[in-house]
């Protein structure tokens, strides 16, 4: 209401003050204060500084068209610490959303969903992503409550006999599958005893599935700038990293063998790599 931050920030957390404390030692800033109270109806206020909110600071102000009373006071004091949790669990649910979007964002550009399983492998939560990636398998639909379909008869045990085992010991290893073969999809398996437990159940497993990518057109300008490489050099590291041969590179990109091959030697120099293979480990990489 028309103060400056500097004498809320002078409040001691917790205590109550009237207005005319903070200030008191300025008539002229009294006066203004005044004038400005009295165009809103206002006669008097209590001001109360609250704590325990996540590094963030709040101020509950209460307003009235009489003198204020200790009641009122009474009234901040049992009121901010109520306010200061709900303030307290709003950062942190903001936070908590913000770290989950930006978790999601990058499992997807990575091309990484995740299943949710029972001990019984049915599907107790799916990945929003992942029925929105353009090449997953159309066979393969994961939904709540049922056992992952179109899988084939291996996956379908495997998946059942890894749900069970980290359902009887959380510690157990590891486990990767293959759910589709085309297009290939991997999934890595662990616990999940330590998740929430859902609406739909306790969850037994977590499967990270890796599903196909689709190259990014922006790969070469990418790779140029994280490695200052020229534009051409860089498109014939992407080149060999798709698994053309320097003959086909040349001919995919318009240039000579001759230029192609000035080209990938500069290329192993600048990338300290032996050969074709090194680069493409370090362009995976």
């Amino acid at each position: 209401l028309g103060l400056d931050r500097l004498h809320y920030d002078q409040l001691r957390p917790g205590r109550v003050y009237s207005i005319a404390e903070l200030i008191e030692h300025d008539p002229v800033y009294r006066s203004e204060r005044a004038r400005f109270m009295r165009k809103l109806g206002l006669v008097d206020e209590r001001v109360i500084r609250l704590v325990g909110i996540e590094g963030h600071d709040a101020w509950l102000v209460l307003a009235r068209n009489e003198e204020c009373s200790a009641a009122d006071a009474a009234l901040l004091s049992n009121l901010a610490p109520y306010l200061a949790e709900a303030l307290r669990t709003m950062i942190v649910l903001e936070r908590q959303q913000v770290e989950q979007a930006i978790s999601a964002h990058g499992l997807a550009r990575s091309g990484t969903a995740w299943i949710l399983f029972d001990h019984a492998a049915r599907v107790l939560a799916v990945d929003p992503a992942y029925h929105r990636h353009p090449q997953k398998p159309a066979a393969i639909n994961p939904v709540p409550g049922e056992r992952l379909r179109g899988i084939g008869q291996k996956p379908e045990r495997q998946l059942a006999a890894a749900a069970q085992a980290f359902a009887d010991d959380a510690t157990s290893d590891q486990r990767t599958i293959v759910l589709s073969e085309s297009p290939r999809v991997e999934a890595l398996l662990w616990a999940a005893s330590d998740l929430p437990r859902t609406s739909a159940g306790a969850p037994a497993m977590l499967a990270l599935c890796r599903l196909p990518r689709a190259a990014s057109a922006d790969r070469a300008l990418q790779l140029a700038r994280l490695l200052e490489l020229p534009r051409r050099e860089a498109e014939l590291a992407i080149a060999l990293y798709d698994g053309l041969s320097l003959a086909e590179a040349a001919e995919a990109m318009g240039l000579t063998i001759e230029t192609t091959r000035n080209y990938s030697k500069r290329l192993y120099a600048k990338m300290d790599v032996r050969g074709q293979a090194e680069l493409v480990r370090n362009v995976y990489e």
